[in-house]
């Protein structure tokens, strides 16, 4: 980010903070993030910046964690993991859902225009995605042979996995059998070897 928006950028996490606070989210510490701790889950909102030498853009995405899941997400799995630990999330940026939520702030000028439109993104996609995955068995419901590929794949089989395990799916080994098909092709094997070790501990 270029030095002339970095203190913006700082001011717009400063005036988030004081309104999501009141929802009950916190500042997560040297990231541009937001959680709202939840029993044994936690809801994000996390700001997602590129830039320009003289200005930037600046969008957001929603997320949920499990931390039943999380924990085998990072010590079974073997894959690399998203930054902030979030299970689910927005497939792509609010703003390319929905354009009209895409801010560039290149001047004081432009901080209320865009500190209203995140906060209008929080609302408008945050809260419906914080009712949509409330329970690990959301998560287990979701994740589909015709959802998996919505993002990272690798990642999506292996949450999806340990959900399905958790709640006791009835579609759990059809689940993983399709997951090892689509996976056997990526990367010579390399993350089907990982989803095996992953199902080995599930067993």
């Amino acid at each position: 980010m270029s030095n002339s928006v970095v203190p913006l950028a700082s001011t717009i996490l400063s005036e988030l903070k004081e309104q999501l606070s009141q929802a009950g989210f916190h500042r997560v510490p040297r990231e541009p993030m937001f959680a709202r701790d939840q029993a044994g889950r936690k809801e994000i909102f996390w700001l997602i910046y590129t830039r320009d030498p003289q200005s930037a853009e600046v969008s957001a995405t929603v997320a949920v964690a499990f931390e039943s899941i999380e924990v085998l997400m990072r010590e079974a799995s073997g894959l690399y993991h998203n930054p902030g630990n979030y299970t689910m999330s927005l497939a792509k940026d609010v703003w390319r859902i929905d354009p009209g939520m895409q801010t560039i702030i290149r001047t004081a000028d432009d901080l209320p225009a865009v500190i209203g439109t995140l906060m209008r993104a929080w609302q408008e996609f945050g809260l419906p995605f914080y009712e949509r995955f409330k329970t690990v068995r959301d998560v287990a419901e979701y994740m589909t042979p015709s959802t998996v590929g919505f993002g990272n794949t690798p990642i999506n089989c292996s949450v999806g996995a340990i959900a399905k395990r958790q709640c006791g799916s009835a579609d759990y080994a059809e689940f993983v059998e399709f997951c090892r098909g689509r996976l056997k092709g990526i990367s010579d094997g390399f993350y089907l070897r990982r989803f095996d070790a992953l199902i080995e501990r599930l067993s």
